[in-house]
């Protein structure tokens, strides 16, 4: 019988990837295993599903929690443990993932949101990528989400973080909800990385761009190589 995500979960030493199922426990993990718990059961049965998927670039071979498939469209998902990742790393391994057309769009939740909000981060996620979610699991995440709106639709706060890297270093599009947490409200959050980004105002945004242009001038030189020449850190 096969186990559900997130039943018996144990820490995974050997990377699971299949297709055209769940893949099974064990996951890397309590973050991942509360995302696939969450997640899975409401995408649609043909969304092929890989975890901790290995992906073999220019600079190295990088490991990714989760991508999502439809057709001929990637979607990654990275549950970001405050432990085990670091932002300006993050955003050069995303640059050279969309930059080399590995992914289309690649999603970072924070790791306190998915251990205490799993449901609200998946409905935010069904909301803006529908066409991975089944009709009866969007209706079942809609009725599961907390977001504070007056019609009980859910409201998401939307703007791009064209951030000056001196003060923090990174490019993405935000999505914020608010939520309420006893009397307090409380803002989860995801984050976006695409190959469609752009901006009108500022042509050097997104900054990942910029970031695989730099790695493409270094052809063959592993991350931590572009990171010690990047003029970014």
């Amino acid at each position: 019988m096969a186990v559900l995500p997130g039943e018996g979960m144990m820490l995974s030493e050997e990377p699971v990837t299949k297709y055209g199922e769940w893949p099974e426990p064990p996951y890397e993990s309590p973050i991942e295993a509360t995302f696939a718990s969450c997640c899975f059961k409401h995408l649609r049965p043909d969304v092929h599903i890989e975890a901790q998927a290995e992906t073999s670039t220019k600079h190295g071979c990088f490991r990714i929690d989760f991508v999502l498939s439809l057709g001929d469209k990637r979607i990654a998902v990275e549950c970001d443990g405050r432990d085990f990742h670091e932002p300006f790393r993050d955003e050069f391994r995303d640059a050279i993932l969309l930059g080399e057309g590995h992914l289309e769009t690649i999603y970072h939740f924070r790791g306190c949101d998915l251990v205490y909000y799993p449901d609200d981060c998946i409905w935010l996620m069904s909301a803006l990528e529908p066409q991975l979610f089944s009709e009866r699991g969007r209706h079942i995440l809609g009725r599961l989400q907390r977001v504070e709106n007056e019609n009980r639709e859910g409201t998401i706060g939307v703007w791009n973080a064209d951030v000056n890297r001196l003060f923090m270093k990174g490019s993405f599009e935000s999505f914020s909800c608010r939520i309420w947490n006893g009397n307090q409200p409380y803002l989860f959050w995801a984050f976006r990385r695409n190959i469609s980004m752009k901006s009108e105002r500022n042509p050097r945004w997104p900054l990942w761009k910029a970031l695989y242009a730099s790695a493409c001038e270094h052809p063959g030189a592993s991350l931590d190589e572009l990171l010690e020449m990047s003029w970014w850190t």
